[in-house]
């Protein structure tokens, strides 16, 4: 029986952000281990860019030489490939490792599987002989058409679109793709075309559990998304802000690398008071609790001057504050009038 582990979209990174990228490359080396896996596939963005790539490729290498019973199998995603330059690429590579083109199409076998790397359609291609092993294809793209119900505009930009007709040629068992941050999958013709998601959180607003994809080949493909504790978790959290300026916030469940949002809104009466007890709040849940990083966000709170001795305002945040607490509307509802409320009583503004 065949294990293999695809992952994708770890976007290791050479700035701030360097050992935590480090650590969950790490976490799926050590899974790696444990499951003796025969291949580890990287599908793409590995590296953040092409320069991340010059800088981070020694750590990489020291964690890749730690599989010394895994193949691992690497193609260019979208991120590297910009400003890419192949001779500057071409490092001393551990000895299992495989480096695959960085266009057109590749391909590499043992006595075990053979894996097909599939960067762009070459125009003078013929396809490849009938598969006498396990097939696996690997390609960092979008699919056109899209059997995929949830790709996003920002999703198909920067990347190649390739045909499905044309990956469906290959006759592939398994089709490890790279570029959905999200674990998506869909069968054609009995065969998987799978995302296996970003390895970890990249962007602010990423609602998805990082991870990788488990696969065991023996008389039929077995696969199962992974998800990695190393990466953490994108929460959100909006805040109501009324007058004062004391606020509490549930830290509860928060782990060490999860990013944190605090979006507020609300009216206050002094922007600058509420923006220092903003900053000391924060730093008492750094010094309480420790995670990856902690933003947050105030142009949806509004200072109005003298709102506590308005008579008319307070009755409006009264109101609204009880109707909030009963939940009897939708919080877009409720949002949408004190959005509307606000600009009248700061003059439009």
């Amino acid at each position: 029986m065949l294990r293999l582990i695809h992952c994708s979209d770890l976007h290791l990174k050479s700035n701030q952000e360097r050992e935590y990228s480090l650590q969950v490359l790490q976490e799926i080396i050590q899974l790696a281990v444990r499951q003796k896996t025969d291949y580890l596939l990287c599908c793409g963005d590995i590296f953040d860019s092409f320069r991340d790539f010059q800088v981070l490729a020694t750590d990489f290498f020291k964690e890749i030489e730690k599989l010394s019973a895994t193949k691992v199998l690497f193609i260019w995603g979208n991120h590297e490939l910009h400003e890419f330059k192949a001779e500057k690429a071409d490092l001393v590579l551990p000895a299992n490792l495989k480096i695959f083109s960085f266009e057109g199409v590749d391909f590499y076998q043992d006595d075990k599987a053979e894996f097909i790397a599939v960067l762009t359609r070459p125009s003078d291609f013929k396809n490849f002989f009938l598969p006498r092993k396990p097939r696996f294809v690997l390609s960092h793209c979008t699919l056109l058409p899209n059997i995929f119900n949830f790709y996003q505009h920002s999703e198909t930009e920067n990347v190649h679109a390739l045909d499905l007709s044309f990956l469906l040629s290959f006759q592939a068992d398994y089709y490890a793709l790279g570029h959905i941050h999200r674990f998506l999958q869909e069968f054609r013709e009995n065969r998987p075309f799978v995302y296996s998601g970003a390895a970890r959180i990249c962007r602010s607003g990423e609602l998805i559990q990082p991870g990788v994809v488990l696969l065991e080949f023996a008389d039929k493909i077995r696969f199962t998304h992974y998800a990695l504790k190393s990466a953490g978790v994108f929460r959100r959290f909006e805040i109501g802000i009324f007058g004062n300026n004391d606020f509490e916030i549930d830290t509860s469940g928060w782990g060490e690398a999860d990013w944190i949002v605090l979006s507020f809104y609300g009216v206050v009466a002094d922007m600058i008071d509420f923006r220092n007890r903003l900053e000391q709040k924060t730093d008492e849940i750094r010094k309480k609790i420790k995670v990856r990083r902690i933003d947050y966000l105030i142009e949806k709170v509004k200072e109005l001057k003298h709102m506590e001795t308005n008579p008319f305002i307070q009755n409006f945040l009264k109101k609204w504050q009880r109707l909030q607490n009963e939940q009897k509307y939708p919080p877009q509802v409720l949002g949408k009038a004190l959005e509307i409320f606000l600009r009248q009583v700061s003059g439009g503004q």
